[in-house]
């Protein structure tokens, strides 16, 4: 009865597989040692497990606190993905900025305020991400909407990676030609350094998200 238990409590979960695995495990023990201490006054091996598993509680009533936890340990690592990706990001944008480019054309213009757009929502988008961390660690214990604060960080790292891909990509359609076609060189180095980890992201992000659905 536990492991059928234990089995259908796995069954209900969605979240990250190693957080998963090791609360499954925790609860399995548990029931185990419930089971054994029933055991242990008389009870049959079936009795004992029946009883730890009715005191343990039903799946529809049990699944929804360990889908939280699992929600949060994915809007976590979805914070620190988008930190550990945005991170980066200045080295190459310092690269970018080193290319001339006239004041006066039009298109090197739109480059420049584009540039300067990316960096400052950069650090806003680093300091969100680093205020997930903290909300989704330590700072659950003082606010009440656990599964929200895990779904809100969902939303967030979808909408950086979408911002960041759009206008990285753009950046490197419009930057300075200079004397060649750096279109060229500078597209699949987007796509390499910032468009790839920025999927990363929207994938992690997604499954945050329907983790607290």
């Amino acid at each position: 009865m536990i492991d059928d238990h234990v089995a259908a409590l796995a069954g209900a979960l969605r979240g990250p597989e190693r957080v998963k695995a090791e609360l499954v495990a925790e609860a399995r023990d548990g029931l185990v040692d419930v089971a054994d201490g029933y055991q242990r006054v008389g009870l049959s091996r079936e009795v004992a497990e029946r009883r730890a598993v009715q005191e343990f509680g039903a799946i529809g009533e049990i699944a929804p606190e360990y889908q939280t936890e699992l929600a949060l340990a994915q809007a976590r690592r979805t914070a620190l993905l988008v930190l550990l990706v945005l991170v980066t990001q200045p080295l190459v944008w310092r690269l970018w900025r080193s290319l001339p480019y006239p004041a006066s054309d039009p298109v090197s213009q739109s480059f420049a305020v584009a540039d300067d757009a990316i960096e400052w929502l950069g650090g806003l988008a680093m300091a969100g991400a680093l205020l997930a961390v903290c909300a989704c660690g330590w700072g659950v214990r003082y606010l009440g909407a656990r599964r929200r604060v895990a779904h809100a960080t969902g939303v967030f790292a979808l909408a950086v990676s979408a911002l960041f891909v759009v206008i990285g990509v753009g950046l490197a359609v419009i930057g300075p030609s200079g004397e060649m076609p750096l279109t060229w060189v500078r597209l699949p180095w987007a796509l390499t350094v910032l468009v790839l980890p920025m999927v990363g992201v929207a994938l992690s992000a997604r499954r945050c998200v329907a983790a607290t659905v």
